[in-house]
């Protein structure tokens, strides 16, 4: 189907007045906020795991020579980490910055032997000592702990293990790091064998998981150099997300797969955003009729297996298919520019630009075929209870 409409300057322009990318980014005061958050939590773990190292021989006895070891060592991860983070749509929906802590572990027949037990509890008292003196509620998830920083901002903090011969080669190579501005982050990650780090589990004493979030990391930045495009299509299918559901829906990874999947299908690379998103979206029924897999391991089914039931699965299908059908007729089909760009702002929420004079007609060497505009059923956005936008 042809292009009939650009929508490049609803997506994102250089004029004074916003687009819809514009509307999306995280305000830089409210950014510096997270980051300022982010950096008292370092201060504060990397000062209690002092007074921890300094106080073990009295106060973790036989434990003296594990304390001595524990330097956190910090990684941000997820959508602030991809550049992809969207403000949220609506009030119940949550900013979330992920900022791993790396401790060295010992181990055995390739697990962690040390003791996880006492590694998180200190991590859990040092966090709580802090959320006392902010005011920050803190919150265990099953991988994390969680700091509500605002109203609609949270960070999380998982807890990861590595093995104790690669953390000290981390701390040579940071040492010698001339990039000093990173110095609180993990900068050789490249150096890690993926199948030995490991997140507690903090609702089993006993486990842990073995998980490297660099690796999804790396994927994803190595696709934004494949598809220069990506980053702001994924941000404008998770925004799509966020307006057509304020809770659940697909998960940011499962449309950042989702996404590459349909570059990957399409021949050539695209001219413009719109053109891009129109590949995307004409590709997504497919995708979600089927399984998607985590690219670092294709054992693991994020789609459908981690959606709660037969009906969420449904819904997700349909509601794609709707974006599917009616972003290509607004695109290639709609009478007007006017339509065109009513049916977008039903897709994406009124975020997107009601200005229709920012809608180009894409010159095309034959006549465009008219023809009235059936839109398909409209799916009217969930109730609000709670979402994590990023």
């Amino acid at each position: 189907m042809h292009q009939k409409f650009l929508i490049k300057k609803l997506l994102k322009n250089n004029q004074s007045e916003h687009a819809y990318k514009d509307k999306l980014d995280v305000p830089n005061n409210v950014d510096s906020f997270m980051l300022d958050c982010r950096r008292t939590i370092r201060d504060k773990l990397r000062q209690d795991f002092s007074t921890y190292r300094e106080n073990s021989a009295s106060s973790l006895k036989s434990d003296e020579n594990y304390a001595k070891s524990l330097r956190p060592k910090f990684f941000t991860q997820g959508s602030h980490a991809y550049k992809t983070q969207n403000l949220p749509c609506y009030a119940s929906q949550e900013i979330d910055l992920d900022d791993g802590v790396y401790f060295p572990m010992t181990f055995v027949e390739n697990n962690p032997a040390a003791n996880k037990s006492m590694l998180v509890a200190l991590v859990r008292q040092s966090l709580s000592d802090l959320s006392e003196q902010t005011g920050w509620p803190l919150s265990e998830k099953t991988m994390c702990f969680r700091l509500q920083v605002d109203k609609q901002i949270h960070i999380d903090v998982p807890v990861y293990a590595i093995p104790d011969d690669k953390y000290a080669q981390l701390t040579e190579a940071r040492s010698a790091a001339l990039n000093f501005a990173f110095k609180d982050e993990i900068i050789p990650y490249q150096r890690l064998d993926p199948t030995q780090v490991y997140v507690a589990l903090l609702d089993d004493n006993a486990l842990w998981h073995q998980s490297d979030p660099k690796q999804l990391h790396d994927w994803f930045i190595s696709q934004t150099k494949r598809y220069p495009f990506l980053r702001n299509i994924c941000r404008y299918l998770k925004a799509w997300r966020d307006y057509q559901w304020q809770e659940d829906g697909p998960s940011s990874i499962m449309l950042m797969v989702a996404a590459v999947d349909a570059l990957n299908q399409f021949p050539k690379m695209p001219e413009s955003e719109c053109e891009a998103l129109l590949v995307v979206t004409k590709a997504l029924p497919s995708i979600f009729a089927g399984d998607i897999n985590n690219p670092i391991d294709n054992n693991e089914n994020m789609f459908p297996s981690r959606c709660k039931d037969p009906a969420e699965i449904l819904d997700i299908r349909e509601r794609v298919t709707a974006l599917s059908i009616n972003y290509s007729q607004a695109v290639c089909e709609a009478q007007t520019k006017q339509l065109a760009v009513n049916t977008l702002i039903s897709l994406f929420g009124e975020r997107l630009p009601n200005r229709e004079d920012w809608v180009q007609e894409k010159a095309t060497p034959s006549a465009i075929r008219k023809k009235p505009v059936v839109a398909a059923a409209a799916i009217t956005p969930t109730a609000a209870r709670s979402h994590v936008s990023g």
